[in-house]
């Protein structure tokens, strides 16, 4: 099969080689859903016949996740079927097999004067840890590129993936780094990816972060991307011109659907409420005297409580029957409850995504309730049973929602068969959940893209998100709309849980009678419902602003809004 690129990726791939001309290493940022890979393929297309149109006998090496080793041998063997390659992976016995037949031809090319290749291979697939474990053998090859996708994973210097590349894989000629998040949380990170292609230029991580570029200066910008308003970004993105090409998809893919993401803010319900000030009241030492270590834990626990109490051990009923209580008792399952009815009578797709495994398996015994089709992926799904996942949610039209670990489902997939995503909750690094939404957002999607993000208001997901979008910042900074973040420590773990905690605990005490068990769960009163049933219409009426109207009396209530719940007013949703 054959594929034509589009400009940009021709551009891209010329760039590379370019580099690779003159020995420079390089950075291919391009966003997410791209084509990065394509790109790279074409680029070890050349590099294999650089040598006066022959070809020339050393390998490349490619370094992903395992989950995106097959993906790279499909995709080779779709669009370069002359590329011979060939997935140094698996159990020890196995790799054992290929590594000897290797070191036999190995050494009849050196008894022979002959350039070290393996064994007919033009590339050899691998993985992080199966490098970490064989780099005594990859090591001795004098690779003409190493090609290293997901390249995000480098930003630890002091990682011992990162040392052993730099120290025992000196040899290799050319080195590409694919990431679509080439900053993630702070300017440290991007510095350990430039000293990994230019280390002789950048030599230091505190000048790079002090005196180059430094953080404070980037934050005096504020949203003003031109270069009067923050020549220190402007110098900082013209430094990274010489050794990244990155490339946005509003830039060049004119033809691909829009996305549109909302917050959807739920209450606490009264179950979540009482294990909330639970927490709260047990942890009180932690939270105002405790190690970063013990908040944190602290904070795992208040967002466990946000997503859903059954998270709690015997907080379910006993023995557990599926019922309306896996709904009532959390307000996010309320919420996906009322939004999966109206998207699967609107004909739409779903991805669901969760950080908890946990929360997946809650998720999973709603979905049988309600007799949804349905596909799941965590990390513990093996390679071919995912790809088996995949490919029935993408060609089967009766699979409705598609459940997925956040981390684990938002590297390599493409499931554009979805044009709705749902995040039942947000990663701590906003370019996890990126990457995730992107699954459905890339080359190959024909409509518009609907994201929607849950966030339990006034409690820790309230800053959570907040701090997310302090590091969108810093990244916008570096490529181009300057802002900063400050590093995570324990003060400010302090006032995310403390955030909303004085409102919670002086609210209504029927929280604290709540038994941590309630077969029949709690139903979510009238303001509330109604509050769902008008802003989840306005949401599918994909209207660019969500429009609410004013309760009426049949909601049941004698407040004047819909919006406002327990005292508290929701129409800043």
């Amino acid at each position: 099969r054959t594929l034509t690129l589009k400009p940009y990726q021709m551009e891209g791939v010329r760039w590379l080689v370019g580099l690779y001309n003159i020995k420079a290493n390089a950075i291919l940022g391009d966003e997410m859903g791209l084509g990065k890979t394509v790109q790279a393929i074409s680029y070890l297309v050349h590099v294999k016949h650089m040598s006066g149109g022959e070809a020339d006998p050393r390998p490349s090496l490619v370094l992903c996740p395992l989950s995106l080793v097959q993906t790279w041998a499909e995709e080779m063997s779709r669009f370069a079927p002359s590329l011979v390659h060939c997935k140094y992976i698996g159990p020890s016995e196995e790799r054992s097999v290929l590594r000897n037949e290797a070191i036999a031809h190995a050494k009849r090319c050196i008894k022979e004067g002959k350039p070290l290749s393996f064994l007919k291979y033009d590339v050899v697939i691998t993985t992080p840890d199966v490098l970490l474990m064989d780099d005594y053998f990859l090591s001795e090859y004098d690779f003409r590129s190493m090609v290293i996708d997901e390249a995000h994973r480098l930003k630890n210097p002091k990682s011992k993936l990162y040392e052993i590349l730099m120290q025992s894989f000196t040899k290799c000629q050319h080195r590409v780094l694919l990431t679509g998040t080439p900053i993630q949380n702070n300017m440290s990170e991007l510095w350990a990816l430039l000293h990994f292609v230019a280390p002789d230029l950048f030599t230091d991580a505190a000048t790079f972060t002090g005196s180059w570029f430094p953080q404070a200066k980037l934050q005096s910008a504020g949203n003003d991307p031109s270069p009067k308003a923050s020549p220190v970004a402007k110098a900082l993105q013209d430094l990274l011109s010489y050794f990244m090409l990155r490339r946005c998809k509003a830039d060049v893919l004119s033809d691909l659907p829009p996305k549109t993401e909302f917050l959807l803010y739920a209450p606490l319900s009264m179950m979540q409420k009482h294990f909330y000030k639970r927490i709260l009241k047990k942890d009180i030492h932690a939270v105002f005297g405790g190690s970063k270590k013990a908040l944190t834990n602290v904070v795992m626990q208040l967002r466990k409580c946000c997503n859903h109490p059954y998270l709690f051990e015997g907080a379910e009923p006993e023995p557990f029957v599926a019922g309306d209580h896996i709904i009532t008792n959390s307000s996010k399952m309320v919420l996906i409850d009322k939004l999966l009815q109206k998207l699967q009578k609107g004909g739409h797709k779903v991805l669901l995504f969760s950080q908890m495994t946990t929360m997946l398996d809650i998720l999973q015994d709603y979905m049988e309730y309600r007799g949804y089709s349905y596909e799941r992926l965590d990390g513990s799904v093996r390679g071919e049973d995912r790809f088996a996942s995949v490919k029935k949610f993408q060609k089967g039209a009766d699979t409705f929602a598609f459940l997925l670990s956040t981390r684990a489902g938002g590297l390599g997939l493409t499931l554009t068969a979805a044009d709705t995503v749902v995040f039942v909750d947000s990663d701590w690094n906003p370019q996890v959940d990126i990457q995730a939404q992107e699954r459905a957002h890339r080359i190959g999607q024909t409509k518009k893209v609907t994201i929607y993000r849950i966030i339990c208001k006034d409690t820790v997901e309230d800053l959570v998100l907040k701090r997310a979008l302090m590091k969108i910042k810093l990244t916008n900074a570096v490529l181009g709309n300057p802002t900063t973040v400050n590093d995570e420590d324990a003060t400010n773990l302090v006032d995310i849980i403390k955030f909303g905690a004085a409102g919670l605990l002086g609210a209504d005490d029927r929280a604290d009678s709540v038994p941590p068990s309630a077969e029949g769960g709690f139903k979510p009163d009238a303001p509330y419902q109604a509050f769902l049933d008008t802003a989840i219409e306005d949401l599918l009426k994909e209207k660019e602003q969500v429009s609410y109207a004013t309760a009426t009396k049949a909601a049941g209530t004698a407040t004047e809004s819909v919006y406002v719940y327990q005292g508290k007013d929701y129409k800043e949703v």
